[in-house]
């Protein structure tokens, strides 16, 4: 990729909109210059979300903008070390992002 990759962390509920207008103008920028913008997203299943971090991110706006979106499934237990995430869950976090952002 010749571009930008955003891993913006913490994140603030109140900086939705202030995250995702960031977000389209940096987008703006790089696509001028034929360059790519990435970013990663923390998961979640539902709008606007439950904690800061997931609330300061509107999908549909990020996924708008951005050429490639990382979600961040790894994270679904941070409690106990190695991989914790269960199929199921991991399943409706791809659902739910399929409704919010292209698929391509």
């Amino acid at each position: 990729m010749d571009g930008v990759e955003l891993n913006l962390e913490p994140l603030l509920a109140e900086d939705r909109e202030r995250l995702s207008d960031f977000v389209a103008l940096i987008a703006r920028n790089l696509h001028a210059k034929r360059k790519q913008l990435h970013i990663s997203v923390f998961p979640k299943t539902r709008e606007p979300g439950r904690w800061s971090g997931q609330l300061a991110q509107d999908w549909q706006y990020l996924g708008r903008d951005a050429d490639k979106v990382n979600i961040m499934t790894f994270n679904y237990s941070i409690k106990q070390p190695g991989p914790r995430t269960p199929l199921t869950w991991l399943v409706k976090v791809l659902d739910f992002a399929v409704t919010k952002m292209p698929v391509e």
